[in-house]
């Protein structure tokens, strides 16, 4: 009888270790070594047994030749053990619970949702099942039994016991019932394999097709850099192409992924490359989410392009019915093709940082990473960290002069019409245009790619959304065309023609840029207004103009801000003489003190009467009404200085 290291340590009782450290009384003893292609297994007589006190002939108890070893009985399982838990009622009634919980689960909409439906299956039921268990111990409720039949008859999966859900495969027949993603299911699951699809469809083509629709998510950078003299662990925001995978845009996340940053980042891609024709991919993330991207991004579109979007069949089924210039993952789709490019490019980029940038690992979610987290040494990271401008200057120069053209086993096909088999190739066949082959710095990635025909005839108020988004929010009660924001310690009086009655009294957003108040209305749930019907409704509502002087510059601007008070005066004045059935003339105004004149249409019926004020006298009315300029005194800026 043969017996290694560890069998030895286990009929001693010892360690491990305790035995291995008799090196020279277990050489002795060796018999024979295995190899199975790495370290040899050493094997070692029963006799050494005995260099540590132990009788060999009591431990070993070996059967007479005539007698043959009896096999111990099973032990019997017990009707409650952990083993596998047995049903507490009738097989009959399980049977009619497990048939009403699976038609259930299979007639809703959330594949997921397995416990909901049997705790609805177990209600209906109830009357029946809490008579059988009522002797049970122990004594069941109907949310226990729910929970106990949903894990031990429905979900379990032993060695003893395999779950209705596995063993009838219920999911499989939710898929079958629903056809769950029955579009996406034929789109093939591979790098670019795709691509034939949207050629199929008529949607690309030799020349075009290149920016069709664009594939935003944001990745933290797995290296120390140094901004400033300080160590950060910084995030990093792609925009990817969605047909042929090649970044369009990067940059820094300076604050995270953040909506001004997130804003910041598309609003610069769409200038460069135009908006693309068929929207963004987005993940769930909350910046994605949130009320200002989707506003800006919908602001890239005419009314004409948006109802254009609503009516491309291809783009409804390939994304569930969806018709917003945003996509966004769904239950019934949790994954798009285009959005897997984006998690192929970033297990690329940690590479980049793992074998470029030395000691730079610093962590990361993705599991398979684990074998990188043993070599990293987060002192030296930091000791050896590179600056921020030096670091993406390097990681651009790797993804434009190395990435785009490794050739990819995947686009073997271009070499049947005469092209390489990379990225920059596919790119190049759908219409994009690369601008030069090296990259010194990292604003150049800002011209290194574009498509040839770029889709950039934005509206003219898209610019105010990306201010929105991009700028700090202020909540003020709008006056009847002003309203007034303080930012910085700076107070600005903002004048626009746009907040006139309908808007007085009610909550706006102001966004204070380049002197200017971008004025935005959203969704409230006290003051229902058909402009902002939804809880992510976002109104324009217009620009303001700053009326405080500080400067002479500024003066250029009073002629607006005074042009905004007569108009919306005269609206008023217009509106009121419609109410009231006459004409409202406003004499003069001093302090909070007016003299009104009213004429009726039947022009005699009624004397206009003049109205006198307590604090005032009729003398000090008409001194008023000297001394104050008329409003044209100052219509022209030269005159106005000239007083000075």
């Amino acid at each position: 009888m043969l017996l290694t290291v560890e069998e030895i340590a286990d009929r001693l009782g010892v360690s491990r270790q305790a035995v291995a450290r008799r090196a020279d009384v277990l050489a002795r003893y060796e018999v024979r070594q295995v190899s199975f292609g790495g370290r040899p297994r050493k094997y070692y007589s029963v006799e050494v047994l005995r260099e540590f006190g132990v009788n060999v002939n009591n431990i070993i108890m070996l059967p007479k030749a005539e007698e043959k070893p009896t096999p111990e009985p099973k032990r019997k399982r017990a009707r409650n053990s952990s083993i596998g838990k047995p049903r507490v009622i009738s097989e009959e009634l399980e049977a009619r619970l497990k048939s009403l919980a699976l038609r259930l689960y299979l007639e809703q909409s959330r594949r997921d949702n397995i416990y909901r439906c049997v705790e609805a299956a177990v209600a209906e039921l109830w009357r029946f099942i809490e008579k059988e268990t009522a002797h049970h111990t122990p004594q069941y409720t109907q949310q226990s039994f729910s929970l106990y039949f949903y894990m031990h008859r429905v979900m379990r999966k032993t060695n003893h016991f395999v779950g209705y859900a596995h063993s009838e495969n219920w999911y499989l027949r939710w898929d079958e019932a629903h056809r769950k993603n029955k579009f996406n299911a034929w789109l093939p699951t591979n790098r670019w394999d795709y691509v034939s699809l949207f050629e199929d469809a008529g949607l690309i083509g030799r020349g075009r097709g290149a920016g069709l629709i664009w594939s935003v998510d944001a990745t933290q950078f797995d290296a120390w850099i140094d901004d400033g003299g300080k160590p950060r662990a910084m995030s990093f925001m792609m925009v990817l192409d969605g047909v042929t995978a090649m970044p369009l845009y990067m940059d820094w996340l300076e604050r995270g992924e953040t909506i001004e940053e997130t804003a910041r980042l598309l609003w610069r891609c769409v200038e460069l490359h135009g908006k693309p024709p068929l929207g963004i991919v987005f993940d769930n993330g909350a910046a994605f989410r949130s009320k200002e991207i989707q506003a800006m991004v919908r602001s890239w579109y005419t009314p004409g392009e948006l109802a254009e979007l609503e009516r491309n069949e291809f783009r409804k089924r390939m994304f569930w019915g969806q018709t917003s210039p945003c996509l966004y993952p769904i239950a019934k789709v949790p994954r798009y093709p285009i959005k897997a490019q984006h998690e192929r490019w970033f297990e690329m980029f940690n590479r980049y940082c793992y074998e470029v940038l030395a000691g730079s690992y610093i962590g990361t979610r993705d599991s398979r990473a684990v074998e990188h987290e043993l070599g990293s040494t987060p002192t030296k990271a930091v000791s050896m960290r590179q600056a921020k401008e030096v670091a993406f200057a390097g990681f651009l120069n790797w993804v434009y002069n190395e990435e785009v053209w490794h050739p990819q086993p995947k686009l073997n096909h271009l070499k049947a019409k005469g092209l390489d088999n990379n990225l920059a190739s596919l790119w190049q066949y759908y219409g994009g245009r690369i601008a030069k082959s090296r990259l010194e710095l990292p604003e150049d990635t800002q011209k290194v790619v574009e498509p040839h025909q770029k889709h950039n005839e934005l509206p003219s108020n898209a610019i105010y959304y990306a201010m929105y988004a991009m700028g700090t929010k202020h909540e003020v009660k709008a006056n009847l065309g002003s309203v007034v924001v303080r930012e910085n310690g700076q107070t600005y009086n903002f004048h626009s023609e746009w907040l006139d009655m309908s808007l007085v009294g009610k909550r706006v957003k102001v966004v204070v840029s380049d002197g200017k108040g971008i004025i935005m209305k959203e969704w409230q749930p006290n003051d229902p207004d058909p402009r902002t019907p939804e809880q992510d409704s976002l109104y324009f509502v217009g620009v303001a103009h700053d009326a405080f002087i500080r400067k002479v510059e500024d003066l250029d601007r009073r002629r607006i801000t005074t042009s905004i008070r007569k108009k919306l005066q005269q609206e008023v004045k217009e509106s009121t003489e419609e109410l009231i059935g006459g004409k409202l003339e406003v004499r003069n105004k001093i302090g909070h003190c007016e003299r009104i004149k009213i004429e009726t249409v039947e022009k005699g019926l009624l004397e206009p009467k003049r109205r006198e004020w307590e604090c005032y006298s009729s003398d000090d009315l008409e001194s008023s009404d000297e001394m104050r300029p008329k409003s044209n005194d100052f219509d022209d800026i030269d005159n106005l200085l000239s007083q000075f």
